[in-house]
């Protein structure tokens, strides 16, 4: 059940930006995050809060705020961050989506300068550069995505890029595409729907200066290596077939390495073995390969 506690769901408004923040027991961050989107430069906007049925004081932070610009909505059963995103989508009255994660961070001209491009250009996202703040390996460093612009479909089965949240999108593109938020593929679901909607070669463009920076933290979903793993092993089973049709095997090997890696962090150790062979066996001229395949394979 879906609980709504302020104003109620709007017809679509020309030019309006729908922030949709799904959150779960952070009401802390989640203060400062709503504060941020808050001071944005672009002020028709409406900030969509989803709890996925938290346990803290989220819902009187939200309350706090005191700002008609947020709607605050409640799974009492928790749904995960695919499914609150789409709720959020359902309940928006923008004709833009923007996504923004209960912990991160935009720079205050985010959603000016993205609409601006979006406007003059007629696509149908805007991306931007992006900030790694890693406070559990105590590094922070930029992450550029022009190398996108030229061949998306080709850089995102080589790595994950793009969030969600350095976008902006138009709504009726996000409308089309909803069905493609796969919860199976969290907390790696971002690099999943990039991969999907490469699919469609969608008009896109990039803002070269980083708008958005990710807290990745201990209590990011990103930081639970087990969850990770599976993820990006359901991922690469359900592209398999793409990841062929527009990588190569060195590509598709690198593939199986990482994941033969991060199995062996995780201690499991079977199938750590059985990647390690995959890679071996997809491009046997690495020497990285080679050496694990005896060690290990």
């Amino acid at each position: 059940m879906v609980a709504t506690c302020f104003s109620p769901k709007r017809g679509e408004t020309t030019n309006m930006i729908s922030v949709i923040v799904p959150t779960y027991n952070k009401a802390r961050l989640l203060e400062q995050t709503l504060q941020n989107i808050l001071k944005q430069t672009y002020q028709n906007i409406e900030i969509i809060v989803v709890d996925d049925g938290s346990t803290d004081r989220t819902r009187e932070v939200v309350t706090s705020l005191q700002s008609k610009k947020i709607n605050y909505f409640y799974n009492s059963k928790t749904k995960g961050t695919s499914q609150s995103r789409i709720l959020g989508i359902n309940q928006s009255s923008g004709s833009y989506i923007s996504f923004l994660d209960d912990d991160d961070w935009w720079n205050n001209k985010k959603l000016q300068l993205q609409h601006d491009l979006m406007i003059n250009e007629q696509l149908d996202f805007v991306m931007s550069n992006y900030i790694v703040n890693d406070m559990v390996n105590n590094k922070k460093y930029s992450v550029c995505l022009d190398r996108f612009i030229n061949n998306f479909s080709q850089e995102i089965v080589l790595a994950p890029g793009p969030f969600l949240q350095c976008c902006l999108f138009k709504k009726e593109f996000i409308l089309k595409n909803m069905f493609l938020f796969d919860s199976a593929a969290e907390p790696s679901e971002d690099w999943d729907w990039f991969i999907s909607i490469s699919k469609k070669e969608p008009l896109f463009n990039n803002i070269k200066q980083p708008l958005f920076q990710w807290n990745l933290s201990t209590m990011s979903q990103s930081s639970n290596l087990i969850r990770e793993t599976n993820a990006i092993e359901y991922i690469l089973k359900k592209h398999f077939n793409y990841f062929q049709k527009k990588s190569n095997n060195q590509n598709i090997s690198l593939q199986y390495r990482r994941l033969g890696g991060m199995f062996y962090k995780n201690k499991n150790f079977k199938k750590s073995k059985h990647y390690y062979s995959l890679a071996f066996s997809k491009y046997p001229f690495s020497i990285k390969n080679t050496i694990l395949k005896y060690f290990y394979g």
